[in-house]
Formats: structure tokens, sequence, C-alpha cells
């Protein structure tokens, strides 16, 4: 499927995400590299384990439960962790059979640029992820009370978005 395949991709731009990392946030190699670059691969794995064994369908008294795609979900992330929180709202998104709109900090973007490009180097569908760059403040804001967003999910403050 599609995230697998991203991570795949994913994992041959690894050290250069790392670099990126190195250079946005300050951190040393080994945080870069074994932490922030490695949270991504990790929880995508993670997902990946437990979709096949989650229960979209089950009854509950005389009703049955069906739990389906929501639509268009906004992902507005932090600059402190950042392909942790790209990585968590993506990837159960994704594979429940929404569309994700993800606005990366704008103090960290380079690292979502590179994880974009595998994303593209995957070849989801177009439309099916997308990303869009600017202040919490003003993209964030759009974003967050865009009437095709169905669901936002944000991490950070309120100037996040």
């Amino acid at each position: 499927g599609y995230v697998k395949a991203i991570l795949e991709a994913y994992g041959k731009r690894k050290d250069e995400v790392t670099v990126a990392l190195q250079h946005e946030l300050g951190a040393p190699y080994k945080f870069a590299n074994n932490v922030q670059a490695a949270l991504m691969s990790m929880h995508l794995r993670e997902y990946l384990d437990v979709v096949d064994e989650y229960e979209w369908k089950h009854a509950e008294g005389t009703s049955l439960i069906v739990k389906e795609p929501i639509g268009v979900v906004g992902a507005i992330t932090p600059w402190n962790w950042p392909l942790n929180q790209i990585a968590v709202k993506l990837a159960p998104a994704l594979l429940s059979g929404c569309t994700v709109v993800l606005k990366p900090s704008e103090v960290t973007p380079i690292n979502a640029y590179l994880l974009a490009e595998a994303i593209h180097e995957a070849n989801l569908p177009p439309g099916v992820f997308n990303m869009v760059c600017g202040s919490g403040s003003e993209v964030g804001e759009v974003l967050a009370t865009h009437p095709k967003v169905d669901m936002v999910s944000f991490t950070g403050s309120t100037r996040v978005g």
C-alpha cells in the first residue's frame, strides 16, 4: 500500500533528513538520526502492523458501529518534534482512507519538504497528500477554518493555527 511505499521511499532519504534536522533544530547527529529521523519510520511501521487488525466495524448492543474516513484532514505540526508529529497524523489518516493537507512549522520546514519528496516518490494519487507552508497565524488559520477541511489535528500553541 501507499504507507509502505512512503516508508520505503523515506528510508532512502533518512540520511538527508538527518542533516536537515541538524541544521533546522540544532540537534546533535545521534539525536537527529537515532531519534528525530527514526521516529517517522518507527511510527509508520507500527501503524502498518496494527491496521489489518483494527476493528473498523463492531456491534454494540443492537447497533453497528462503523468507522469511516472523515475526508480531508488538516495536519498542523510544531517545530520541536516535526517528523514525530507528522507521522502520527499522516499514517492514521492515510490508512483510514482520508486525504491530508500538511502544514509543517515554518521554523522547521525542510524535513517536511524531504518527506513530501518521498511521498511523491511513493506515487500516491494526486491530491491524497498536499503540503502548504507559512506561518500558523496565516496559513494555519486558513487550513483550520477552511470549509472543505473535515478535521484538523494540530499540535502546538494557538499561534500554530
